[in-house]
């Protein structure tokens, strides 16, 4: 317990000492940016008209999804308060257990590739952002007699917004949530998908 709370109080202290530094220091950022994010949230799928939850579906194979989000981003600085670029996100649940020996696993993932459009109203800290873009929707299934894996593409739009944290002259720590709509033509998939994403981004710019 000592050894948890002395590494917490080194890491605020190290926090301190960099935010101290900055002071006086002008925030700045340049033509370009790039970032990634890490997290977790929830997917739904839509098959037939009847939409489910991603646990709701791996409860039908009685398993507990791990559920995992990334985030990868770069694109130009227009003005102080306006970036457009390009992001790549994606959300994984996958899970596996063992059936009569055998070990079964299940995955379901869904890629958004979006043109992006981010707006600070007053130039840093809170945030919005929206994009339109291309979408998948990957389904794999592995067992010891064979495995399959399903992808079915289509369009998407995201929306979402945030807050950054200006740690250093260039680079900022985000809290992030994105809701995203995908919607997929005819294929063995399904029709439609939808996913939160909540997610802590590194960006510098």
């Amino acid at each position: 317990m000592k050894g948890k709370a002395f590494a917490a109080l080194g890491i605020v202290l190290l926090l301190a000492t960099v935010a101290e530094a900055q002071i006086g220091r002008e925030h700045q950022r340049r033509s370009w940016y790039i970032g990634f994010g890490l997290g977790s949230g929830e997917g739904w799928r839509t098959d037939d008209g009847e939409s489910k939850s991603f646990d709701e579906w791996f409860d039908l194979f009685n398993m507990n999804p791990t559920k995992m989000t990334f985030n990868f981003k770069v694109g130009a600085t227009l003005t102080p308060n306006l970036l457009v670029g390009f992001d790549i996100t994606a959300l994984r649940a996958q899970a596996s257990r063992t059936v009569m020996g055998a070990d079964v696993s299940v995955a379901f993932q869904i890629n958004n590739y979006d043109g992006m459009v981010t707006f600070f109203p007053t130039g840093e800290g809170f945030f919005i952002r929206g994009g339109l873009g291309l979408a998948s929707f990957v389904t794999e299934i592995d067992t010891p007699i064979g495995s399959d894996s399903e992808t079915v593409t289509g369009f998407g739009i995201v929306f979402g917004g945030g807050y950054a944290f200006w740690l250093l002259k260039s680079f900022n720590l985000t809290l992030n949530a994105d809701y995203s709509l995908q919607s997929y033509g005819e294929g063995d998939g399904p029709d439609s998908s939808r996913f939160l994403n909540i997610y802590l981004g590194f960006d510098w710019y």
